[in-house]
């Protein structure tokens, strides 16, 4: 059959670089508005919430591009 690929969202947005998400992803990618991509880290947890930070960045917009099971989703995140 056919497997539903269930929608992902990055919580609270906008904030100070440190989001929530509730599911992992195959491939995670963070860039800036032009492009560059962003370091991050990730805590996966057992829980149904994981974390990722973004390293020093400043206040912007960010794009995240998420992917899984042959799935691609892109987001916006706003860092104050």
């Amino acid at each position: 059959g056919i497997e539903e690929i269930m929608p992902v969202s990055f919580y609270p947005n906008p904030n100070n670089g440190v989001f929530y998400f509730d599911k992992m992803a195959d491939e995670l990618v963070v860039t800036d508005i032009t492009g560059k991509q962003i370091d991050y880290t990730i805590e996966e947890s057992d829980a149904a919430e994981n974390r990722i930070s973004l390293s020093a960045v400043t206040s912007g917009i960010y794009i995240i591009r998420w992917k899984e099971k042959g799935s691609a989703r892109t987001g916006k995140i706003l860092v104050r």
